[in-house]
């Protein structure tokens, strides 16, 4: 009887514990939700002309951008291969619950490069100086 007990305490536990995870994921998820998709303004301390002066300096040392799209608080680069037979891409969004912060999000079609965050942080820490 004990041990029924306690494997059913036990798999309560567990489901709780799953249960809070769960939550805390999707709450988590709904934040970045809202952070990304709020109304985006520059300010006195971070202006456009400033931040698209930033993104050209981060990019002017990099040989293979081929397209550069700067809207508002995201960047977005198209880079040729290094084999120079195709093309990738990669997005990086400063826009954090409508300001600039320094926090950024970044998509890129070749996760396994190392370039946007290297742009992203030199982006930051131009504009934080």
């Amino acid at each position: 009887m004990f041990r029924r007990f306690g494997s059913l305490a036990l798999l309560g536990f567990a489901i709780a514990v799953v249960s809070r995870v769960v939550r805390g994921a999707a709450e988590e998820k709904a934040e970045e939700e809202r952070r990304k998709n709020a109304p985006f303004s520059f300010d006195s301390r971070v202006t456009q002309e400033r931040f698209e002066n930033a993104v050209r300096m981060a990019l002017s040392g990099l040989r293979n951008v081929e397209e550069t799209e700067i809207c508002g608080p995201v960047v977005t680069v198209k880079m040729l291969s290094n084999s120079g037979i195709s093309y990738w891409r990669f997005t990086i969004d400063f826009n954090d619950g409508g300001s600039y912060t320094g926090r950024y999000r970044i998509d890129s079609t070749h996760p396994d490069s190392l370039v946007p965050d290297r742009v992203a942080e030199e982006i930051r820490r131009t504009l934080e100086d």
